[in-house]
């Protein structure tokens, strides 16, 4: 009886530290749209839950609403989550994320409690089973999924429970057990591909049984064919719905194309993810437990039955995460959620016997390891926390972030030029297959490479209406692809995002008109042709008259300079948040060695910096090209603050600038 209250006092415990946790952790973040860090996947998941909610809760023709794919119908896992969430936002008349959100992080919840559990019944330690699901918790990969959209925190939960079941079931000898752990892992895996190892795992693990006790259990084998049976068929629906409609998600292995790339992916995972996978802290817990475990090994110590079948579980899923490691090597490096779809499980299935074999048989040890427990896991989630902020900090690349900042309120912005909510949209420079086409609550096209080809390909979709952002027209389209600008009608603006018209008619339009530019604060204009005794300009001597745009000069950087021709001016109150740069250009390598930069600093210090890196993969050497960019400068610059537009030249490449012209305007 009082084991029993001392357990529930226990999972009260836990409850009350995981809850604790999500608040310090999620408190802020709760309730984001998909954002930042694989944002593009993670509105992926969320636009198929909206389109259930949208199109009638259609569980065999998932949608999103980009129409690239026939009606937007889409091949991906099971995608079952996404539909439960639909019906909780039916149910509760709320579509916001948050609802995403904390269905992932209640499941996560559940596989927690399993986990304390099979924790517990393997250690018979409260203690040790509350370190181990706070150590999991808050491995910095896992906090930040377990509370977002993709699958691998759902499959990972699900995973978790099947342990779970399975490990009771090799204790019990309970058919039942063996059975809710095939079909859970059964579930976990047509939710996400990668979970077959451990089901597979499992079946390995059974199959030695059968040979080693040379008698099969006929059932077991069912309940196997019963599953992957279940994972076949719906596989070929998935190819079916693949080759009839399209797939928006990845469907072939992306393997290292050489010995040499192979070693250079485990370099970058090694600098990317190493304290990304486990904080410090965590890293001293699991070498403890390897210490633990390799000391009972060496001493002999007795394993009991179970533990012998978890470490055998560990050997094979291991295994089996290493060869798919392997096949998706390329993956790794760009998607740190891999590593909960496969090194995780059986690295924390390890820890379980390695927090077994630390002893608690007397005060002084227990006070020590209490102490040892709680300062590293304190550590722990420190170090996690740091590691969030950075995930959901704002970075000069993540131009996902930008496109989701420009695209906020847009739906409202499209119904007041009275573009019906059943137009289709083409978004040209998207960096998102769905995030602007869910935050304007339209459907359509997007173009999220910049090319001339892929452009081209846009326009001739099936849309109604386009929108480019407009920090992005000059530089990420009208670049590329200089025709659009005869081809296009701007329609409005809000400052952040344009919408256009197909023009039938060609018409030889400037980039101000398509970017809305009426009355300008200032133009301010260098040709490098007359001595310019403006104190704005700096840098500017370094006059060549061998190669110019406009007789007779132009400007040269050499390849030892590393800034070109500066302009410093005052900014007065809200006079202007747009600076587009105009100019031609001459380079002589066609590198990518340089930046377009404008700096803002008042009293206090930097308060905005923003640089374009001039991409000349489609120029001709030695032939003079336009290149226009525009900055989005922040709407509430204090009077007195200092503008800086700069060429910078970090590659110290040479390059020459002429009829350089910057427009400042407000929009």
């Amino acid at each position: 009886m009082l084991k029993n209250l001392n357990t529930i006092g226990f999972y009260i415990l836990l409850a009350i530290v995981l809850t604790g946790l999500s608040i310090f952790f999620y408190s802020e973040t709760i309730s984001y749209f998909p954002s930042h860090i694989h944002a593009w996947t993670q509105s992926d998941r969320y636009a198929i839950a909206l389109m259930f909610l949208q199109e009638g809760f259609n569980f065999f023709k998932p949608q999103t609403y980009n129409l690239s794919t026939i009606e937007g119908i889409t091949g991906v896992d099971l995608p079952i989550h996404e539909f439960l969430v639909a019906l909780i936002m039916k149910t509760i008349g709320i579509d916001s994320p948050i609802v995403f959100r904390i269905y992932t992080l209640v499941f996560s919840f559940i596989g927690y409690l399993f986990l304390f559990r099979l924790t517990n019944e393997i250690t018979g330690s409260n203690l040790k089973s509350l370190v181990l699901v706070t150590f999991v918790f808050t491995c910095p990969i896992i906090t930040y999924y377990q509370a977002g959209f993709i699958p691998s925190s759902t499959s990972f939960s699900t995973a978790i429970i099947a342990y779970y079941f399975y490990f009771k079931f090799k204790k019990e000898r309970q058919s039942r057990h063996f059975y809710y752990s095939v079909i859970l892992m059964t579930l976990a895996a047509l939710t996400r591909t990668p979970f077959n190892i451990f089901l597979f795992a499992i079946f390995l693990q059974q199959l030695w049984v059968y040979v080693r006790e040379k008698r099969v259990n006929w059932n077991h084998i069912i309940a196997f064919a019963l599953a992957y049976g279940a994972i076949i068929l719906y596989n070929l629906y998935k190819v079916y719905l693949n080759n009839t409609y399209g797939t928006q998600f990845l469907t072939y292995l992306l393997p290292a194309r050489s010995i040499e790339e192979l070693v250079n992916v485990f370099r970058l995972v090694r600098e990317r993810w190493t304290f990304q996978l486990f904080s410090i802290y965590h890293y001293f817990l699991l070498i403890f437990a390897i210490a633990s475990v390799s000391f009972s090994i060496i001493k002999q110590k007795h394993f009991t039955f179970v533990e012998k079948q978890i470490l055998l579980n560990v050997m094979i899923s291991m295994s089996g995460a290493a060869l798919y490691f392997i096949l998706m090597a390329r993956q790794f490096v760009a998607h740190e959620y891999y590593f909960m779809d496969t090194f995780y499980l059986p690295i924390f299935l390890f820890l379980i016997l390695g927090v077994k074999g630390i002893s608690f048989n007397s005060k002084i040890k227990k006070a020590f390891w209490l102490l040892t427990f709680t300062g590293l896991l304190i550590g722990g989630v420190i170090e996690s926390k740091s590691v969030q902020n950075l995930k959901y900090s704002e970075t000069l690349w993540d131009r996902g972030e930008v496109t989701r900042k420009n695209f906020i309120d847009a739906d409202k912005f499209l119904d007041e030029l009275n573009i019906s909510r059943d137009e289709k949209i083409l978004v040209i420079d998207a960096y998102s297959t769905n995030a602007p086409l869910i935050l304007m609550g339209r459907r359509g096209y997007t173009v999220h490479i910049k090319s001339r080809e892929k452009i081209e390909k846009g326009l001739q979709e099936d849309f109604d209406y386009i929108v480019i952002q407009d920090i992005f027209i000059p530089s990420e389209v009208v670049f590329p692809y200089p025709e659009i600008l005869s081809q296009i009608e701007r329609i409005g603006g809000n400052g952040k995002i344009s919408v256009f018209k197909l023009n039938p008619v060609d018409y030889d339009r400037k980039l101000r008109e398509i970017l809305g530019i009426v009355e300008p604060y200032r133009i301010v204009e260098l040709d490098f042709d007359t001595t310019n005794s403006s104190p704005e300009w700096s840098n500017i001597d370094q006059i060549s008259s061998v190669k110019f745009h406009s007789a007779p000069n132009s400007f040269f950087i050499d390849d030892k300079t590393e800034f070109g021709p500066t302009l410093e001016i005052a900014i007065g109150q809200n006079a202007f948040n747009k600076l587009l740069f105009e100019g031609y250009l001459l380079s002589p390598t066609c590198t990518n060695n340089h930046r377009n930069v404008v700096a803002i600093s008042d009293n206090e210090g930097l308060v905005y910096y923003w640089e374009f890196p001039l991409n000349l993969k489609y120029q001709k050497k030695g032939e003079w090209f336009r290149y226009q960019c525009l900055f989005t400068l922040p709407d509430n610059i204090n009077s007195g603050s200092t503008l800086k537009w700069y060429f910078w030249n970090p590659g110290y490449d040479k390059i020459y600038l002429d009829d350089i012209k910057l427009t400042l305007y407000k929009k």
